[in-house]
């Protein structure tokens, strides 16, 4: 395990045994998209049945999980927006 400011950052080898300890449902991605299949797949097989994805890709998913897909890149540009019109 390593530790980063004082957090363990576990293997992703421990995680089926995470999820199924703790009753975990719910699996946030937020890696470049290169590797969010990848974590993805580790997440399904794990036994999480909901993703959070910010990375910029379609997940393939079995249809029983269900996948809300955040665009960063809009939410930002909303944001924006709202801020200029709010300022002006």
């Amino acid at each position: 395990d390593i530790k980063i400011s004082g957090k363990n950052i576990l293997p992703m080898s421990k995680l089926p045994a995470l999820v199924d300890r703790l009753k975990i449902n719910i699996g946030i991605i937020t890696v470049p998209k290169q590797y969010a299949q990848e974590i993805c797949n580790i997440m399904v097989k794990s036994g999480i049945r909901g993703i959070w994805n910010f990375a910029p890709i379609h997940l393939e998913v079995p249809a029983d999980i269900v996948v809300k897909n955040e665009n960063m890149a809009a939410s930002l540009a909303y944001l924006s927006r709202k801020l200029s019109e709010t300022i002006n």
